[in-house]
C-alpha cells in the first residue's frame, strides 16, 4: 500500500497540478491525504472536480 500525504496552505493551483501529475504516474498511490491549513473551501471543490478513479482521497482541514 502506498499513501501520499500533502500538506498545504493556500496553494490551490499547485495542488491541482500535483494531483494531475500523480494521475500520470505509472505507480499511483492507493491513498492521498490532503492536510489543509488555509480554510479555503475552494480547494475541496477543486479536488472534487478532478477524476480520481481508483485513488482514495481524504481531505482534512487543520486550524492554524
Amino acid at each position: 500500500m502506498l499513501s501520499l500525504i500533502i500538506c498545504t496552505y493556500k496553494r490551490n493551483q499547485s495542488i491541482k497540478r500535483l494531483i494531475i501529475s500523480i494521475k500520470k504516474c505509472t505507480v499511483k498511490p492507493d491513498d492521498i491525504l490532503i492536510i489543509d491549513a488555509s480554510n479555503d473551501i475552494q480547494i475541496k471543490d477543486l479536488i472534487n472536480s478532478i477524476d480520481l478513479t481508483g485513488i482514495n482521497v481524504r481531505y482534512y482541514f487543520v486550524s492554524e
